[in-house]
């Protein structure tokens, strides 16, 4: 590509969305998605299916299982293009800033992997390597800046510029330390490009599929078309749940942490991510209330939802405090306050899932029998 020098900036438009930012790799991409109005009907038959997995090395973590990510190919055909091409851009050690810009004129938003250590917006700035990414959405020749989404200096989702030169060097440094910050699984991965496919009318909601992933969900199980998860169970690396059986795995690692009084492979992350799933659930609910037309039953039991929500973001706060107070000095995980909130949110998630299982499936009933999906 050549770099039209005529153009001072662009800019593609963006949404900064903050309904899903446990993880970037979701979260960086429903910027671009949600970024179109066409698409709020896509994202709500959605980010329903999750999983909880223990990787090899120890560390649990959440996925939507039919969700939107750049770091495994699947569920996005219908509404963006992806394409990785860091392996090329390390190959033919092409200009990042050019290339860029060359992507963003001709319509692409970039995700890309950056050392973190040389960017005075990000917590690792002049501390250590940490290479992690940002979505790139715009450029400005005058004040040499890229214009990024990602997680600033204060760990708040939020829009960043990136100088030029600071930028170079932090892409540079994240082609050779990517591996140490634990992302070797990004291997040619480092670039990506997204491009939005363009709709002439509203993306068609289907009630049929939105329940097929709830009804998926309330069984643990998962469709043929997760092929990634598919894979993970015939490896046997890793240790996979899915749907209501993720509070499970959550309750199994903070017994685990009572029993061996430190932290198993459980942070702040995966539990923001529970939270964030309920909370999403209840707005798909709350959706369809604006969409059909449904009888004060329905509703009665949506209204009963929200108080899963609420309790999850009450363990949720519990859990930050535990992890936070004590994490500079686990001893602490021995004393009696530590160790009798961890048991407040281990009896949490169990009275949830069950809570969450008989209405989730009550709502899932009088969606069929109201046949909505007509």
């Amino acid at each position: 590509m050549s770099l039209d020098t005529e153009r001072i900036e662009n800019e593609l438009v963006v949404t900064l969305q903050n309904d899903i930012n446990s993880y970037l790799y979701y979260a960086l991409p429903l910027c671009v998605i949600l970024s179109d109005n066409k698409f709020q009907s896509w994202f709500f038959e959605h980010y329903i299916q999750i999983a909880s997995i223990i990787y090899a090395n120890g560390n649990m973590g959440c996925q939507y299982v039919d969700g939107v990510t750049y770091d495994f190919r699947r569920f996005y055909d219908d509404v963006i293009e992806l394409n990785s091409v860091g392996s090329i851009i390390i190959k033919y050690n092409l200009d990042i800033i050019e290339y860029i810009r060359d992507c963003i004129d001709a319509g692409y938003y970039l995700v890309i992997f950056a050392d973190e250590y040389y960017l005075p917006q990000k917590l690792s700035f002049n501390k250590k390597h940490f290479v992690h990414d940002s979505l790139i959405y715009g450029y400005d020749n005058e004040k040499q800046q890229i214009k990024a989404i990602a997680f600033d200096i204060k760990h708040k989702f939020n829009k960043i510029l990136y100088n030029y030169e600071q930028y170079k060097k932090a892409f540079r440094s994240g082609c050779q330390y990517y591996k140490e910050s634990g992302i070797h699984w990004m291997e040619g991965r480092l670039v990506n490009t997204i491009k939005q496919n363009k709709f002439i009318e509203d993306y068609p909601f289907s009630i049929g599929r939105f329940l097929k992933q709830l009804r998926n969900y309330l069984d643990s199980v998962i469709d043929n078309k997760s092929e990634y998860f598919l894979r993970l169970i015939e490896t046997g690396n890793e240790q996979v749940k899915y749907g209501i059986d993720v509070y499970d795995m959550f309750t199994c690692r903070l017994e685990e942490l009572l029993r061996e009084n430190k932290i198993s492979g459980l942070g702040y992350p995966t539990v923001h991510f529970l939270y964030e799933h309920k909370q999403g659930i209840f707005k798909r609910l709350k959706y369809i209330t604006s969409i059909y037309k449904i009888d004060n039953n329905l509703a009665e039991l949506i209204g009963e939802y929200q108080k899963i929500v609420d309790k999850i973001n009450m363990m949720r706060n519990i859990f930050l405090k535990c992890m936070y107070v004590n994490r500079e000095d686990e001893s602490t995980f021995s004393s009696y306050k530590f160790q009798d909130n961890i048991r407040k949110i281990i009896d949490i998630l169990n009275s949830v899932k069950e809570e969450e299982s008989i209405i989730l499936a009550a709502i899932y009933k009088k969606l069929v029998i109201n046949k909505l999906w007509r």
